[in-house]
């Protein structure tokens, strides 16, 4: 059974798990950013609730909550986002709803 949580530190390693997924799969849809020696995760958890409230939104974004898909053993499986409204952008190109399954996890 797969369940959606609020992001958190707890979940560090199972979100880098995915991130090595995408990249063992060639797949480059999230920045190699999340690698970097001094990336911040604490500070994005941070930022994703800030999103989440509409504060401190970088240009053309709105207000955005992201929950996290993990199942019963705490394995990360994936990333579910919700747009509270739509901007022009969002109107045509991504919509309300945006999700990330990782690799290992599709198809089942």
């Amino acid at each position: 059974m797969a369940m959606l949580i609020l992001p958190s530190s707890k979940y560090e390693a199972g979100f880098y798990d995915m991130m090595r997924d995408y990249q063992a799969h060639e797949e480059r849809y999230f920045d190699d950013d999340y690698f970097c020696r001094d990336f911040d995760f604490e500070g994005y958890i941070k930022d994703m609730e800030d999103m989440s409230r509409g504060v401190n939104l970088p240009p053309g974004h709105v207000p955005c909550t992201e929950w996290w898909l993990v199942n019963e053993d705490g394995d990360f499986i994936g990333t579910v986002r919700l747009r509270h409204y739509l901007s022009d952008y969002n109107s045509e190109e991504g919509g309300h709803i945006g999700y990330d399954i990782s690799p290992r996890y599709r198809n089942q």
